[in-house]
């Protein structure tokens, strides 16, 4: 699965947090953390297509632990 977000514009930029669910559960858990700002693609290999449809959200947070605008949720 291929989930791919846009280049934050935040000068005091230091991570991006993915978060992941299946559809029908809506319990979101952080997979993957980022913290180069050009790094905007993940591919989740954890996935079975065929049981289960799955939801993203990414979220960026700056160098004082704030976090920047709400990512829209994907989900497949």
């Amino acid at each position: 699965m291929l989930i791919t977000w846009p280049k934050t514009y935040e000068k005091d930029f230091a991570r991006y947090l993915i978060y992941k669910t299946t559809a029908s559960e809506k319990n979101y858990r952080l997979i993957k953390t980022y913290t180069n700002p050009f790094d905007t693609l993940f591919i989740d290999e954890d996935v079975d297509v065929n049981q289960n449809s799955y939801c993203y959200h990414v979220i960026m947070k700056d160098t004082c632990d704030n976090y920047g605008p709400d990512g829209l949720e994907a989900c497949t």
